[in-house]
């Protein structure tokens, strides 16, 4: 696995709901093999990634994911929500866009996944 990282500085009272070793942790223990592209940024978006399939010009499993910025007071609730509800629900959705046909038209109509921090 190969994981590709981009991190904006952030202010101070802001942090980030996971780790990179969180993201590696998670698709390791699920067999999940891909280049990652991994961007933390100060935007709204809580977490989001997107799945592109193998092709014929790139024969491997390409993931961009993001993990947007968040109070530093909420950082506890929101490592609990990321552990408890978006890994799970994050490896669920990539495991079925890995186990679809390679022709699947579903691959690029559902490889889009996003959580947000209530």
């Amino acid at each position: 696995m190969k994981i590709d990282i981009e991190k904006d500085k952030l202010q101070k009272g802001l942090s980030y709901a996971f780790k990179t070793s969180d993201i590696e942790k998670v698709l390791t223990e699920n067999q999940i093999e891909s280049n990652v592209y991994l961007t933390y940024s100060k935007s709204k978006i809580f977490f989001d990634a997107w799945y592109s399939p193998p092709t014929e010009n790139m024969g491997y499993v390409r993931l961009y994911v993001r993990g947007g910025s968040i109070q530093s007071d909420q950082r506890k609730e929101a490592v609990i929500y990321m552990n408890d509800i978006v890994f799970p629900d994050f490896v669920g959705w990539l495991k079925r866009g890995i186990k679809l046909p390679k022709n699947s038209t579903k691959l690029f109509n559902d490889n889009y996944f996003r959580r947000d921090f209530i």
